[in-house]
């Protein structure tokens, strides 16, 4: 007992030997807090602190030598600005952050081939999805903040289609990544954690087309048509790939309640465009 406590003793000694109580260190610790950061103010000095040391890596790390380590620092980018979009309460704001995220994952994308970066591209193209969805989000927010009279304005119904239509592009992109080379069917070997992403993906797909905004009849058809599409598939994937739709039971939910629903509305608007001329 005695032999252990002068251990503790001694390792303290050592501990309080190594302060380097002469170094000050205090200027480049308060650099940075280590505390929770609650308001945007304190969100900006971290962020700002962060961007500083990724650009000095970027000097070291080149993409034309080092692309696996440069493809990290732009992903760590990318992450900063979604983080510090968490802590703007403007709308506008966030929406110049998404962007901003998605065009560092897009950077990349242009950048690496899937053939030798497939994990990267990947990532790129899940998280770029789910950037424009996010932007979508406060879009469409916006338009329905209008008044019951009002209607969205055309700049309004372009940001949203836009948005929808690289979210669906960058969806369809990662899902063909874990297909077979000209078929539909899926590799082999595809893990739990990796088919739960694939099928949310899916889920997003059906919402996207949902959401697209147009008056021509033969068009909104043709959207209905692919949401319904991808609702029944991601329920379909779901019941065949229990495990990795173990925590997707709400959305199964809500795609059931869809494949039910526009089944009617499809109909509907079939007729309208038959009467327009349209089909």
């Amino acid at each position: 007992m005695c032999l252990f406590l002068d251990n503790l003793t001694n390792k303290a000694k050592i501990n309080t030997d190594y302060e380097f109580k002469s170094l000050q260190l205090a200027p480049y610790q308060n650099k940075i807090t280590d505390k929770y950061c609650l308001t945007f103010d304190d969100a900006k000095k971290v962020f700002q602190f962060i961007a500083s040391w990724l650009e000095k890596a970027k000097l070291y790390y080149k993409a034309e030598t080092e692309a696996s380590e440069y493809a990290r620092i732009i992903m760590d980018f990318a992450d900063l600005y979604n983080c510090l979009a968490f802590f703007d309460e403007d709308p506008s704001n966030q929406s110049k952050m998404y962007k901003k995220r998605a065009d560092f994952y897009e950077e990349l994308l242009k950048l690496l081939s899937k053939t030798y970066y497939l994990a990267i591209c990947r990532e790129c193209l899940f998280h770029c999805g789910t950037t424009y969805c996010s932007m979508l989000s406060i879009k469409l927010d916006a338009i329905a903040d209008l008044g019951y009279d009002q209607s969205p304005t055309p700049h309004q119904v372009h940001k949203v289609n836009s948005l929808c239509e690289k979210a669906i592009a960058h969806f369809q992109d990662f899902i063909e990544t874990y297909k077979k080379k000209d078929s539909d069917e899926f590799q082999p070997g595809i893990d739990s954690e990796e088919m739960h992403t694939v099928l949310y993906c899916y889920f997003h797909l059906g919402r996207l087309f949902y959401k697209i905004i147009t008056y021509d009849k033969k068009k909104q058809l043709f959207n209905l048509n692919n949401s319904f599409k991808f609702y029944k598939l991601f329920i379909e994937l779901c019941e065949k790939h229990s495990e990795a739709a173990a925590h997707l039971k709400t959305e199964v939910s809500v795609c059931k309640e869809m494949t039910n629903l526009l089944p009617k509305k499809i109909e509907k608007t079939l007729l309208e465009a038959q009467e327009e001329g349209g089909i």
